[in-house]
């Protein structure tokens, strides 16, 4: 069944069984083939106590692999997916976190939301300048980066980090320096992983950074697990935040591997032959793509506009999507996209009040910011998250999960009788009234609490969630325009049905009829520091990778703007990114 509509390129990927370096250009069934690839091996069973791992770049794009896996109704008991620093969470430092002093005593991960408060508090006290970066990122010894950046923005760095290790707090990039420090201090955890895992699969490999290839080395070295990459070169997005492109001999070195066979799949099935020719215009090595996409979908188009004025563009797009709408366009088909998440929440909360009827798949627009690490954030979601067949094993892993997250905060639940069945029953007889977002998360929480016979009082790391969501939230609420009333939360847990309102690279992995772009402005794609960094004609080169990516996005409706009216704060008006210009010459 896994086989089933899959063409000769993608069954031969799926059949090979050694190192692979797999090459894909959009709309080219990546995903699908990965999936039957990993469905494949797990219906052959045999694998005993063996793992498949399959790293992804973003929560989403896991979530998409388990749910197209729980279509083949394979048990799943021996696959692992999830993103690089779950991966390192999971498996790395949550079990051997005694190996470590750094967090021998205890640790939280800090979301994005916590620790940008946390810096912004020490940037108020400090005299660092304005448009000073921050070099938060430690180096592979754990000291900071000075090279490039001014004494007061090192003083921050220093400050911030002395902040997390006493709080014993740990952010997204100290998983990275904390998961290769324990493999490296402790080499036989690599062997062991490397013993465990019969194969790891890593998806949009182009866009792994050196840090991360660092992590897999120490367990793909061994030689007793084969890896598989997949990606596409020309849609490697964060090479200027350090992502690396490595060709078949580089893999090879990195991993210790005697060989590695490449292939490719050609051919795509996503967008129609206009929109490939268009994007075809920002790759890097030119090849031709073939449409095989023979749907006649409505209103196809292909619009480049840079006349409509930043006060307009709400108005412009809520017009387009209403067009589209009013022909049966399914809300989920459509995406904005935005280069930033602040202009994505603008523009959000605009098309919230244009269109109050339409359904938004906007996070950034939502009360509770997303905290994947969060058990009582992860709580709410259940809660949430509609329950349907479509929706049942979404659920069913998160109540999994949440049991999992209770158990390792030392909350004594009774694990006999506290199954996942039993924890979506639960949810699903809870009922909180309605009332402010504050109000509802205590209520909610204390109503979970109450009937698990558990306090999270009891546990300083569950206090310490508890305690660090209501602040999240209250950060939230001080924006403008984010709504507070528990009436609203519903349409934020669902994701992918309603109209998809994100950044551009948020977007990547992802396919929409119809895909509307703003915010095309030299400034912001480039973005001013990859222009002022002017190395190695980085500003271009990423721009061209990002464009290629917001572009191939669509099936058959793609609009491009570059609105007028948007200034520096020196009162420079932008201008239209260099390389869409150059694109339509």
């Amino acid at each position: 069944m896994p086989m089933t509509g899959l063409t000769e390129q993608q069954r031969n990927a799926v059949i090979h069984d050694g190192n692979l370096l797999l090459t894909a250009c959009p709309g080219s069934g990546k995903t699908k083939t990965l999936v039957a690839k990993l469905a494949q091996r797990l219906s052959l069973g045999n694998l005993g106590k063996k793992r498949l791992i399959a790293i992804t770049y973003t929560n989403v794009a896991a979530d998409t692999i388990l749910e197209r896996l729980d279509n083949f109704g394979i048990p799943l008991s021996n696959l692992w997916v999830g993103t690089i620093h779950s991966f390192c969470l999971e498996w790395i430092i949550k079990p051997h976190k005694g190996l470590l002093s750094r967090i021998s005593t205890g640790y939280r991960v800090v979301d994005e939301y916590e620790s940008q408060e946390i810096l912004e508090n020490i940037k108020a006290n400090s005299a660092v300048g304005t448009f000073d970066k921050i070099p938060l990122k430690l180096n592979y010894d754990w000291s900071i980066n000075e090279t490039g950046h001014t004494v007061h923005a090192i003083d921050v760095a220093r400050q911030y980090h002395s902040h997390l290790q006493r709080e014993k707090l740990i952010d997204f990039d100290l998983i990275l320096n904390i998961a290769l420090s324990v493999l490296l201090q402790n080499p036989e955890i690599g062997l062991r992983l490397s013993c465990l895992f019969e194969s790891c699969l890593i998806d949009e490999y182009q866009d792994t950074n050196q840090f991360q290839y660092n992590i897999l080395r120490e367990i793909i070295k061994h030689g007793k697990s084969k890896i598989c990459l997949v990606g596409d070169v020309d849609q490697a997005i964060y090479t200027g935040l350090g992502a690396v492109v490595k060709n078949q001999q580089e893999i090879c070195k990195e991993f210790n591997l005697s060989s590695i066979d490449c292939m490719t799949l050609t051919g795509c099935y996503r967008s129609k032959q206009q929109i490939i020719d268009f994007y075809s215009k920002f790759q890097e090595s030119p090849y031709k793509i073939d449409s095989k996409q023979n749907i006649n979908f409505f209103g196809e188009n292909l619009s480049i506009n840079q006349s409509i004025s930043k006060e307009d563009l709400a108005q412009h797009i809520s017009t387009i999507i209403n067009t589209y709408l009013n022909h049966g366009i399914p809300p989920e088909e459509i995406a904005v996209l935005s280069p930033s998440w602040y202009e994505v929440t603008n523009l959000g909360r605009s098309l919230s009040t244009l269109l109050p009827s339409v359904r938004l798949d906007s996070p950034g627009l939502s009360p509770i910011p997303y905290s994947q690490e969060n058990v009582w954030f992860k709580l709410i979601r259940l809660s949430h998250t509609e329950v349907s067949s479509k929706n049942y094993y979404r659920r069913y892993r998160l109540a999994s999960e949440i049991i999992q997250n209770l158990i390792d905060l030392d909350l004594k639940i009774d694990v006999a009788t506290l199954t996942a069945k039993a924890l979506l029953k639960l949810s699903n007889s809870i009922t909180i009234p309605d009332s402010d977002i504050i109000t509802y998360i205590t209520n909610t929480i204390n109503s979970y609490c109450l009937h698990l016979k558990i306090a999270y009082s009891d546990s300083p790391s569950a206090t310490s969630q508890y305690d660090a969501l209501l602040k999240a939230v209250t950060r939230r609420l001080g924006k403008d325009g984010v709504e507070n009333c528990s009436t609203c939360l519903s349409k934020y847990f669902n994701e992918g049905s309603g109209i998809k309102i994100t950044t551009c690279h948020s977007t990547k992995g992802e396919e929409y009829q119809v895909v509307i772009c703003t915010g095309l402005l030299e400034g912001k794609i480039p973005h001013w520091d990859e222009i002022y960094k002017k190395l190695n004609n980085q500003a271009p080169y990423m721009a061209r990778r990002l464009l290629y990516v917001i572009c191939s996005r669509a099936k058959s409706s793609l609009f491009l703007i570059s609105e007028k009216g948007v200034y520096t704060k020196g009162r420079v008006e932008y201008s239209q990114t260099k390389q869409l210009v150059q694109a339509l010459i």
